[in-house]
């Protein structure tokens, strides 16, 4: 094996629920990181953010939920 570093490939996973401006935010500096893949795993938002990731399709991966997964609307996201 050689002595350089070895590559490791590295996900992003972003889930989602009402919060499209700080979604926004967030991949714009996801995006500029050289993740392997980026999935979005949106939880029955209705705020607009399955428009928003339908424009990003040919950029993501993402999943979207037709009802919410967990009613726990809190978190790590402010």
């Amino acid at each position: 094996m050689s002595s350089a570093y070895t590559l490791t490939r590295v996900a992003a996973v972003i889930v989602t629920y009402n919060r499209l401006e700080k979604l926004r935010r967030m991949l714009h500096n996801t995006l500029a990181q050289p993740f392997f893949k980026i999935i979005v795993v949106n939880n029955a938002s209705t705020d607009g953010i399955k428009a928003y990731l339908d424009s990003l399709a040919l950029q993501l991966r993402f999943s979207l939920s037709s009802e919410t997964i967990d009613n726990y609307d809190s978190g790590y996201d402010d």
